[in-house]
């Protein structure tokens, strides 16, 4: 909806300014008050405010004279009644009666009133009647409409908040373009059968579309034109100066709105929202903590196949040993899912130092270096670099050109020796037959030709693992 606003507004205007001046049949200028150029009359001179000059002005012409002032207790409780729906309480009126000063009294009664959400709720009333608002869809279906309701309250608060009328006709033809989707309910808001309803042959739908369509035009002209533009839908116009073209381009206006629901977006809910989910996400951290200090430790003993636990994989991603100084630590992957049908993936890698404090010692940012034994590619979105760059996401991905058993390494250059207490992959593990991991104080070497992978005094990480295409939530430990 919001590309058709301006046409749209446009379209309004030019329909408005031709009925002014031209009697679309006859062309000539159509006689009805409606239609005749507004004029600013002459104030009758009777020592009267500007609105009752007219009014005495008329009862003159009429031979009828004003009624004679209303009590204190009358006058409130027809203030009330206009503005709110709604008597005045005895208390109140009691208080307004013995008001010394009336005037005073009486412009602080509209004031208070004019203020109170019961002015809102009252008069909004009038403005939805006008639209032909309901909470059903109408005809002989009228099925429920659970969500029209933002569309009532965005009324109501529109008329507390004295909102100007070229806003208020604005925000309600194309609201989602200024964060006023509520306000587009009134596109929606007369009665409808959708399609379906009622036939469910193809003819029968698109005859509920052109309805549904036609509804959203005729609330647009009798509302804000005051004009029944409807009747172009099968004919020029007879008396208001709408042709059945003008129609069916009005139309072209709304042709993408349709009956629905969808999500509003309202700022305050929003960021209620992101405070809520901060509060389960740091529960929930707390809880899958507790949960990874249950899982057993790996092995010390290289040697040592027997099943500790199932291999780390999308439910779970944490790898815990225990404390032990560490300058090298090897991760090796020793299959692949598809049975090593596909090249080895991991989204990134961290590694946390014992301690009260984790810090990820295999950040990039620490000075951290990165080699392995074949990359997929030297640029792209699947790079060495993005394996401890803490960015998570396919697109911050390393993949390896190889299959199967994987000799990769990843390294970092350190000045001092580490104490690693686990270590955290936040990947997505299609291991088939799970993977092994080393720690070294020294430069291991490449398993094919035994010769140092790096240089002396280059610490590394070896790793290797193959992520699936959907992504996952965040593990922690």
């Amino acid at each position: 909806m919001t590309h058709s606003i301006k046409p749209l507004v446009l379209l309004l205007v030019c329909l408005a300014g031709w009925g002014v001046s031209m009697n679309l049949h006859s062309g000539e200028p159509n006689p009805h008050w409606a239609f005749q150029p507004i004029k600013k009359p002459k104030v009758p001179s009777n020592n009267s405010p500007p609105i009752d000059s007219f009014v005495q002005a008329r009862l003159a012409e009429a031979n009828l004279e004003i009624q004679e002032e209303a009590s204190p207790r009358t006058l409130l409780r027809r203030l009330y009644l206009d503005m709110t729906g709604l008597p005045p309480s005895f208390e109140e009126t009691q208080a307004f009666s013995k008001a010394p000063d009336r005037e005073d009294t009486y412009q602080k009664a509209v004031e208070s009133i004019l203020a109170s959400p019961r002015y809102g709720e009252r008069w909004a009333q009038h403005w939805l009647d006008l639209v032909r608002y309901a909470d059903t869809h109408g005809y002989e279906v009228n099925t429920e409409r659970k969500n029209a309701w933002p569309y009532r309250d965005y009324v109501i608060h529109a008329f507390n908040a004295d909102k100007p009328y070229n806003q208020f006709v604005f925000e309600q033809l194309a609201g989602d373009s200024t964060g006023q989707d509520a306000a587009t309910g009134f596109l929606v808001a007369a009665p409808a059968l959708l399609p379906g309803q009622i036939g469910k042959d193809e003819a029968s739908k698109r005859l509920a579309r052109q309805d549904a369509l036609d509804e959203i035009i005729v609330s647009t002209g009798e509302t804000f034109l005051g004009i029944s533009i409807g009747c172009a839908r099968c004919h020029d116009h007879k008396f208001d100066p709408v042709s059945a073209k003008d129609y069916y381009a009005f139309q072209a206006f709304f042709a993408g709105v349709e009956y629905g629901n969808r999500p509003l977006r309202n700022q305050a809910i929003e960021e209620q929202k992101l405070k809520d989910l901060a509060k389960v996400e740091q529960h929930l951290k707390a809880i899958e903590h507790q949960l990874i200090l249950l899982e057993p430790l790996a092995s010390k003993d290289a040697s040592d196949r027997s099943p500790r636990r199932a291999p780390i994989g999308h439910l779970g991603n944490v790898e815990r040993f225990e404390s032990i100084d560490a300058r090298f630590i090897r991760f090796t992957v020793l299959g692949t899912e598809g049975n090593d049908r596909h090249e080895p993936c991991l989204d990134e890698l961290e590694i946390f130092r014992a301690g009260a404090q984790s810090i990820n010692v295999a950040h990039s940012s620490l000075g951290v270096k990165t080699s392995s034994s074949g990359n997929y590619s030297e640029s792209g979105i699947h790079q060495l670099k993005h394996i401890n760059e803490g960015l998570y996401g396919n697109s911050h991905s390393w993949i390896s050109n190889e299959k199967a058993v994987v000799g990769f390494s990843l390294s970092y250059l350190v000045s001092r020796k580490l104490t690693a207490s686990s270590g955290r992959g936040i990947v997505l593990v299609n291991s088939r037959t799970g993977f092994r991991s080393s720690i070294a104080l020294k430069s291991p070497t490449n398993q094919a030709n035994g010769k140092p992978l790096l240089a002396p005094g280059t610490a590394f990480l070896l790793v290797a693992q193959r992520m699936s295409t959907f992504p996952l939530p965040l593990a922690t430990g």
